[in-house]
């Protein structure tokens, strides 16, 4: 009796917590759903069509479980010798689910028995590749990587943390998320580095320590993404030393391992997911953080496609910023029994181009293929366009000349031509030679250009020493020897840095003065350009 007793309570205990992780359909008597989209994590909703979060129920579902019900009533008819045997077995399996946000109480939340369900923002993006109600995009919530995160890492003692952070290869200073991560580590144990401005500490000299504070509860490893978009003389060993210089000027501590990796190829995850489960030992888990656009979802999909889950539950993946918007526990990882991962949502960066970019553009302007530097033999008083979004001016430099190597989108179109008499120029080739964007009028709709001056120092004509990077953009490696000093035409919001070369070589053949174009008839008219954005559109969801 007392056993029976105790097995009651425990099942009425379990539907409560279940019930509380899930949300009951009106009108569909017993159909439970996750409380949160399977795609972006964000909790989901049914009263406002036009909100964050709003869903249907697919037809599919109801469909099913109404058939399911039928066949339960035509059992249950029937007297079952194993009746007792299947409340432990409801009690056991409804006890999984946690009465908190999924992902976030201790033990996290295990969704998987539950059916997948997107709300509407994810499933347009997943089958249009755009959002579908553009009004809801300012009401997205936003997310507290120190309170979410941070927090709960230095609470659970019991488990080992790794903080994977995922940075871009095309766009390492843009995409890197330098705040974020400080805001994990204890207060005081952070120097301000000189990524985006800020003085250098005596703490970064070549003898520093640059190790994790002794209090910090994770191990920070950095994966840098599309690495295979970056020319052969870019080696792993060499990728992976000046990813840490970049850390330590930034102001963070040493990493603990750097990955170079492709989420699109595949290339290099195995070894990444290997070296993270031997550090998350035998209870332990793993924090994906990024910036937005950085391929951070993608990276999580290349992981579930080595662990043979690759189309179950995956986050939502689209050119779009911000497609993630809460923690997602991500199932089907080739990762331990009591080992776990957790995608976070993208943290926004405003200093980079792409965030003033519609998605068509922001397509054009990420790399989808093997990157080329353009290299131009140039002098005082020359200019060089990046398509409509950016334009160098050298100002002074020793010698009769420099070289400029840039490193962009082959969807982005190049100009060398003498400065003065730029502006009206770039009016006249936008749209016919020069892209993106688009047309004259598009470029009106974007912030005004503002001049930021960059010196650079080299000690060598034969190779690039440093690079003027542009966040969203992508870089100008410049060749001197002595010290240079360009202009930076960009929209004010933009970050413009500058750093030691991360490809020291000229292209082979140097490119003459006018327009440089890349990719064979992409001498863009307003209809050819939005051509080659549906191209680059296609190749988006593969996109790393």
């Amino acid at each position: 009796m007392a056993h029976a007793s105790a097995r009651a309570v425990a099942t009425r205990a379990a539907e409560s917590a279940a019930a509380a992780a899930t949300t009951t359909i009106a009108g569909v008597p017993g159909l439970l759903l996750p409380q949160y989209c399977s795609g972006c994590g964000i909790k989901m909703q049914q009263v406002d069509t036009d909100g964050p979060g709003y869903f249907i129920v697919p037809t599919r579902l109801i469909e099913l479980h109404e058939a399911a019900q039928d066949a339960s009533a035509q059992k249950s008819s029937a007297p079952s010798l194993d009746q007792d045997q299947d409340q432990d077995d409801y009690a056991q399996a409804t006890a999984a689910y946690p009465d908190s946000v999924p992902g976030e109480d201790e033990e996290g939340a295990d969704q998987e028995q539950l059916p997948e369900v997107l709300c509407q923002r994810c499933f347009s993006l997943k089958h249009t590749g755009k959002v579908k109600v553009e009004a809801a995009e300012d009401k997205l919530p936003g997310f507290d990587l120190a309170k979410k995160v941070g927090r709960k890492i230095a609470l659970q003692k019991d488990r080992r943390a790794v903080v994977l952070v995922v940075v871009d290869a095309w766009d390492f200073d843009g995409s890197l998320p330098r705040t974020a991560l400080q805001s994990l580590y204890p207060a005081g144990t952070i120097v301000p580095g000189e990524l985006y401005g800020g003085s250098t500490s005596q703490q970064d000299g070549p003898g520093a320590d640059t190790s994790a504070p002794a209090a910090v509860r994770f191990q920070l490893m950095v994966a840098l993404n599309k690495a295979d978009l970056l020319p052969k003389q870019a080696t792993a060993i060499r990728l992976a030393q000046w990813v840490r210089v970049r850390m330590q000027q930034a102001g963070l501590p040493r990493p603990d391992k750097v990955f170079c990796v492709s989420a699109n190829k595949g290339s290099g995850v195995r070894d990444m997911v290997d070296t993270i489960k031997t550090a998350l030992g035998f209870r332990g888990d793993l924090w994906v953080v990024g910036a937005q656009n950085a391929g951070k979802s993608s990276l999580i999909s290349a992981m579930k496609r080595l662990g043979g889950s690759s189309g179950q539950r995956d986050p939502t993946v689209a050119a779009l910023a911000g497609t993630t918007l809460g923690l997602i526990n991500v199932p089907g990882l080739p990762l331990g029994p009591k080992q776990r991962c957790f995608d976070t949502p993208g943290v926004p960066h405003t200093h980079q181009l792409t965030a003033l970019l519609q998605p068509d553009e922001v397509r054009l302007v990420l790399p989808g293929k093997s990157m080329q530097g353009r290299t131009y033999r140039t002098s005082a008083g020359n200019s060089v366009m990046l398509g409509g979004l950016a334009r160098i001016d050298v100002l002074d430099h020793p010698g009769a000349t420099l070289y400029l190597t840039v490193w962009v989108s082959p969807y982005v179109n190049l100009h060398l031509g003498k400065t003065e008499g730029a502006d009206a120029r770039l009016l006249r080739l936008l749209g016919s030679q020069l892209s993106p964007p688009a047309s004259a009028e598009r470029l009106q709709e974007l912030p005004a250009w503002e001049a930021k001056d960059v010196v650079v120092q080299g000690d060598a004509w034969d190779k690039s020493g440093m690079d003027v990077h542009i966040a969203g953009l992508g870089w100008v490696a410049v060749g001197v020897k002595g010290q240079a000093t360009l202009r930076v035409w960009v929209a004010p919001s933009v970050a413009v840095t500058t750093r030691p070369a991360l490809v020291s070589d000229y292209a082979v053949e140097f490119a003459r003065p006018g327009v440089s174009v890349q990719l064979p008839g992409n001498h863009s008219t307003g209809a050819k350009a939005q051509g080659k954005a549906q191209s680059a559109k296609a190749q988006g969801a593969k996109r790393q």
